[in-house]
């Protein structure tokens, strides 16, 4: 167990312990996907708890790729402050900040994002009865 609190190195890139938080997404952005203080919140205490890596949950790279409105989104130059926000709560506590894009594909739900799913086959999702756009 000792190994875990041991620095390592990933390329050029030098984590202090071995504990990497994986993404989960909490639906804790504000409708519309801007990031909330609460979100900022949330990470900046996991980093405080001693996590060396922290891999940001779900962002949407696409308006289309939503699911659900509370969901982070990075389709536009003007969500980048707000994951700044994100980056520097996590950073202040000698925490590397990744972050995990997002586009559901055949699964996005227009009733979310107001477009139709995008894939590139028009076949329908196991669980979803829209058949996308191709």
């Amino acid at each position: 167990m000792s190994k875990l609190w041991e620095p390592i190195r990933i390329g050029t890139m030098e984590l202090k312990n071995r504990f990497i938080m994986a993404p989960m997404f909490t639906c804790m952005a504000s409708p519309g996907g801007e990031v909330s203080d609460e979100i900022v919140q949330y990470y900046e205490r996991r980093a405080k708890g001693g996590a060396a890596m922290i891999i940001v949950e779900i962002a949407a790279v696409h308006p289309k790729g939503a699911i659900c409105d509370r969901e982070l989104m990075l389709c536009d130059d003007k969500y980048i402050p707000g994951m700044a926000r994100i980056a520097q709560a996590i950073k202040r506590h000698n925490c590397k900040a990744v972050l995990q894009l997002h586009h559901p594909g055949r699964q996005g739900d227009s009733h979310v994002t107001g477009f139709e799913p995008s894939a590139p086959h028009r076949c329908r999702g196991p669980a979803f009865p829209m058949s996308p756009e191709s």
